[in-house]
């Protein structure tokens, strides 16, 4: 039974010892929507909550929560569904270089998962990286490709940054502010305070990083009680999801993928954010390119396909694919398929070791033997 505001408030006035419960109303444009909780109830999640510190329960991180929960529900719930398309990328790379798997909550404080997002102070990307500290870590940035808006190399880049500057201060706090605002105002900061606790030493550091750890927990929050505030995610279209990711080496534009696959131009560019002007330049490292699955089919016929194709029929081997998974290694599935790495590299012309998110291989086993097709 629904009990109305004014009701519960004259109840709540009977017991003059009772604290008062912490409402917060959801208005929606058709409708009315709201729903109540306790602020304890916030404060208990906030304490049993998988965190990279401390999460604690601040004015600061109050009001972030009532903008996501309350106000901005919509956008909350338009981030929570494109976190399908991008956690999974965030997660394949902490595993394999061993951090924290909540580091993944860190873009959505600084640009809402929007790989295509820019600052007007000149960042861009899913981690929102200037251009000299791009370039610094090896990003590409010209006149036709933008690296800090590719989802693959932009994580690998943000995530080597990050476990650098956890290695200098010795706590994500001080290293999620430094991100933000930079080393050297960090170190600044911490002369200043005379202490390494996060929270003095932010009185000493500009406005918005004060706010930048705050906004962490809120996010962090969010993420994982949404649910128990009455908001529904609001995934991408399924072809947004439903994709394959492979490397490219030569010169290919946009307009022969289309032609050749029929993926639209339009959606080219939102699944590969980061060429400029649908111009994939030549690169012997290679250049990610992601396509919906039906359309990387199609791309593979026209390349040719050049991984090896031995059926193997005569000495009774057997073809299958598989679709690389979060934290998969080349080593993990030479076990899993029991072959060799070289089988693997040779079998999927790999000119390296490394594999990424929804990349798709070609192996070749035994009828009789073991593995996973």
């Amino acid at each position: 039974m629904k009990i109305p505001w004014t009701l519960t408030s004259m109840l709540f006035a009977l017991n003059l010892n009772a604290s008062p419960p912490h409402y917060i109303t959801l208005e929606n444009t058709s409708e009315t929507r709201a729903f109540s909780y306790h602020k304890a109830d916030i404060q208990e999640r906030l304490a049993d909550m998988t965190c990279l510190f401390e999460p604690k329960y601040t004015n600061e991180v109050e009001a972030y929560l009532r903008s996501y929960l309350t106000y901005g529900y919509k956008d909350a719930e338009d981030l929570l569904g494109r976190s399908v398309v991008y956690f999974p990328i965030f997660e394949h790379y902490l595993q394999l270089s061993g951090l924290p798997e909540e580091l993944k909550y860190l873009p959505l404080i600084e640009s809402r998962l929007r790989p295509y997002a820019a600052s007007t102070a000149g960042a861009a990307g899913l981690w929102q990286f200037m251009s000299p500290t791009a370039k610094s870590m090896g990003l590409k940035i010209d006149g036709y490709i933008d690296e800090r808006k590719d989802p693959y190399k932009s994580t690998m880049v943000a995530l080597e940054y990050l476990s650098e500057l956890y290695t200098k201060f010795g706590s994500w706090e001080l290293a999620l502010a430094a991100y933000n605002c930079g080393a050297s105002r960090v170190n600044r900061a911490i002369r200043y305070a005379g202490t390494t606790d996060f929270w003095k030493v932010s009185q000493f550091l500009p406005s918005e990083t004060q706010k930048y750890i705050p906004r962490f927990i809120a996010a962090n929050y969010l993420m994982n009680f949404y649910h128990l505030h009455g908001l529904t995610p609001k995934f991408p279209s399924f072809e947004l999801q439903w994709t394959r990711t492979t490397k490219v080496y030569d010169y290919l534009t946009f307009s022969q993928i289309t032609k050749a696959t029929g993926a639209h131009s339009s959606l080219l560019h939102r699944l590969n954010p980061g060429y400029k002007k649908g111009i994939i330049p030549a690169n012997r490292l290679g250049n990610f390119l992601v396509l919906p699955e039906p359309a990387m089919k199609k791309f593979k016929i026209w390349k040719g396909d050049k991984t090896n194709k031995q059926t193997f029929v005569n000495s009774g081997m057997t073809k299958s694919t598989y679709v690389v998974l979060v934290g998969d290694t080349i080593g993990k599935l030479s076990r899993l398929y029991k072959c060799s790495i070289t089988d693997i590299m040779k079998w999927n012309n790999l000119k390296s070791s490394e594999l990424f998110y929804r990349q798709e291989l070609t192996f070749y086993r035994k009828k009789s033997g073991g593995g996973r097709a």
